[in-house]
């Protein structure tokens, strides 16, 4: 049976930010993980030359992942190492990458890295939750995009190999319960010289800006509860969401924190992912509380509207 329980947690989130960006190239100015995108990596000559033979390598065989000309759009994920963490230089490879397959062909279009940016800042879903190929598949056709490249990076030291593998996303809707086979193209690698590059940029670096409940709730000027003196709202109806299908197909478990203000009427409203899950899961978590029905925190005994970190978890028995 399928279960999932909300609970009350107070949370102290780490406000957790990257601080600077090294590139391939030292010459790469210094951003926020969340601002990947807006820092090209200054490629050598040769290292473009190896993400464009890379690119031309994807496309050739594009169609063995159901990616015709014409119809396709492709969307490159964040590059991810072997526990399925993104990094900065993951996702500016994956940005470089993205760049190279556009300025290849016409004739199949790559989805704009931007919107996956904006889309990961909103959603806040961890990489390690997106590192399944059924989840990359989720994810390319959240963005509208019918295949997606997935990238793994592997190395130490100067050398990097940067190993691909194209996708059909919308295996998802036409194959994924119903046993289709799936599409995929081969495995195409390239091996790239870092010199320059710290190792603390290959270290896991989420795309986007973490978000205390602490912080959100500061920047809004909502008082939080359970701290000066305001007390903690309590749950009056509180049914748990349901699984979507494909989350359920996929057997996807884990916890989902959304930061939410109850009303003075006991509503849930002004609700914000802390932390997500794909499939859909965070829509359905949003859903039910939207539904939720609380006795208000009070100031000095007087009902009061604040801030409050719930979690929402999807558990299979």
């Amino acid at each position: 049976m399928f279960f999932s329980g909300p609970r009350f947690s107070w949370l102290a989130l780490l406000l957790s930010f990257t601080t600077c960006l090294t590139p391939l190239s030292p010459a790469t100015p210094n951003v926020l993980p969340a601002q990947a995108s807006l820092a090209p990596l200054a490629l050598a000559s040769q290292q473009q030359s190896q993400l464009h033979d890379l690119a031309v390598r994807v496309l050739q065989h594009a169609d063995r992942a159901g990616c015709k000309k014409g119809s396709c759009t492709i969307l490159v994920g964040n590059f991810t190492d072997s526990s399925g963490s993104t990094s900065i230089l993951g996702t500016q490879l994956a940005d470089a990458v993205s760049e190279q397959l556009a300025a290849v062909t016409a004739d199949i279009q790559v989805a704009d890295r931007k919107r996956l940016y904006e889309y990961l800042e909103r959603e806040r879903i961890p990489s390690k939750a997106l590192a399944e190929d059924n989840a990359e598949r989720w994810l390319a056709m959240e963005q509208s995009a019918n295949a997606v490249l997935i990238g793994r990076l592997d190395g130490d030291g100067d050398k990097l190999t940067v190993t691909v593998q194209l996708l059909d996303a919308h295996y998802l809707v036409r194959g994924f319960i119903g046993h289709r086979k799936v599409l995929k193209g081969p495995q195409e690698k390239v091996e790239l010289t870092t010199t320059g590059t710290d190792e603390q940029f290959r270290k896991p670096a989420e795309p986007f800006r973490e978000a205390s409940a602490s912080q959100v709730a500061e920047d809004q000027g909502i008082p939080r509860a359970g701290v000066h003196g305001v007390t903690a709202p309590s749950g009056v109806y509180t049914p748990s969401p349901s699984y979507t299908d494909f989350a359920r197909t996929a057997k996807i478990q884990g916890m989902i924190i959304l930061l939410i203000t109850v009303s003075v009427e006991g509503r849930a409203e002004n609700l914000e992912v802390l932390k997500g899950l794909p499939f859909g899961l965070n829509q359905a978590a949003l859903n039910v509380v939207r539904t939720w029905k609380f006795r208000p925190s009070t100031l000095e005994g007087r009902p009061i509207a604040a801030k409050v970190p719930i979690e929402v978890t999807f558990r299979l028995y």
